[in-house]
């Protein structure tokens, strides 16, 4: 069996039958980090959770700053088991390769750094040009997609051999247009990046030959965004109007969309939740659950006090993460209960 068809697999094993009244969400942890967590990606094979530290800890004079961390969490029990040493740059978001056991850090003024999860060592920095933001990875084809906030572009990684093999521009230029949140399709081999300003559009760029297909506009600054590759459905969170636009696949069109949303969104696939956290009227940061089948939200949880600097769900165990950039901390919240429904293999 190819190692690249594990995690697909994994995801048709088995059915998860949710009802519309089977909203039972719990906040059952909260696990301190480093300074000013935001980025936050679950390897859902291995049951670890990692924090991109957007500072490093400040020190006395004549010291600046420390070595920002990547903060390692043990799953099973919540607790942090490792912190990785990386660079002095603001660290922004990450991904990973669940399969290859590999992490992909952007580094706004560093370019990206790359981090063995087997032995939570830093392997080698690739000097991307601009300001690297987020990154979103193919595992399929082994490929690490980085937008790049300053230049308007999408650099292209091949993981093999950690260097740079594209740069595909996505329009406006610098300082026309600010590409941020990405996300890929593995099957459909289509990679969607978020235009937070001033478009309010959703670019789409077909993996195999490296193209800009399609413009898709959606709300007002949409921020971050998420795939469903079972429904083919894409989210888009727009922070400006705290919505979230769904994007049909198969015709780059929005269907809908909803309120509720905010700054970051993930993608229960197992369960076909959506998750977004935005800021509420008195200035606590909200978790809306959205019903994938009918657009519909289904819970809104108030997080008193807290900031949402970054968002991920492990589908396999139904667990959410939030980063807390208020207290410097991930908040662990277990998701609504499905029922387990066996399938024919």
């Amino acid at each position: 069996m190819k190692p690249t068809k594990v995690l697909m697999l994994s995801l048709t094993v088995f059915l998860l039958l949710c009802l519309d009244n089977s909203v039972f969400s719990q906040r059952i942890a909260s696990i301190p980090v480093g300074t000013f967590p935001v980025g936050v990606a679950v390897n859902r094979l291995t049951n670890r959770v990692y924090v991109a530290n957007l500072v490093g800890q400040p020190l006395p004079p004549p010291l600046i700053e420390a070595p920002n961390t990547v903060t390692v969490i043990d799953g099973k029990t919540n607790q942090v088991v490792d912190e990785i040493v990386t660079g002095l740059d603001f660290q922004i978001g990450l991904a990973v390769d669940e399969v290859r056991n590999v992490i992909y850090v952007a580094m706004l003024d560093n370019g990206v750094d790359v981090l063995d999860a087997k032995t939570d060592k830093v392997l080698t920095n690739i000097p991307v040009a601009g300001e690297p933001t987020y990154p979103a990875i193919n595992a399929f084809t082994k490929s690490v997609y980085v937008s790049d906030q300053l230049a308007s572009s999408l650099t292209l990684i091949d993981e093999d051999e950690n260097n740079i093999v594209a740069t595909i521009p996505l329009g406006g230029g610098s300082n026309v247009s600010e590409p941020e949140g990405v996300a890929v399709d593995p099957i459909t081999n289509r990679v969607y990046v978020a235009n937070f300003e001033p478009a309010g559009s959703v670019w789409v760029i077909d993996g195999r030959t490296n193209t800009l297909v399609a413009t898709v506009p959606v709300g007002d600054s949409p921020f971050s965004i998420a795939v469903n590759l079972l429904t083919r459905r894409v989210y888009a969170a727009n922070a400006g109007d705290n919505t979230i636009s769904v994007i049909d696949e198969r015709s780059n069109t929005v269907i809908a969309n909803v309120p509720g949303g905010g700054f970051h969104v993930a993608v229960d696939e197992l369960r076909n939740r959506i998750y977004s956290c935005s800021i509420g009227r008195y200035g606590f940061n909200l978790l809306s659950i959205i019903n994938g089948k009918n657009n519909g939200v289904l819970e809104t949880i108030t997080l008193a006090g807290a900031y949402c600097g970054g968002l991920a769900v492990d589908s396999f165990r139904n667990r959410i993460y939030v980063t807390d950039d208020n207290t410097d901390s991930v908040i662990v919240i277990r998701g609504p209960r499905c029922f387990l429904r066996s399938t024919q293999q």
